[in-house]
């Protein structure tokens, strides 16, 4: 008898991946994808609600793009 082959599902697109290290592969480029978003964001001069850690964002700090 043959045994079914594992599938690893990306959460946040639903992709199914047959190896763990294609899943990671996958995810990272979610990762990479995000930033850029933010950065983009962030740099026509959106100003975010909350900081990374939740609390609201008060603008103290000054936001650098380099």
């Amino acid at each position: 008898m043959r045994k079914k082959a594992k599938k690893y599902v990306c959460m946040r697109c639903k992709r199914a991946f047959s190896s763990f290290d294609t899943l990671r592969v996958h995810s990272k480029k979610h990762l990479k994808r995000e930033v850029l978003d933010e950065l983009k964001l962030l740099e026509s001069g959106h100003v975010p609600d909350q900081s990374k850690i939740g609390s609201d964002f008060k603008g103290k700090n000054k936001i650098i793009i380099s």
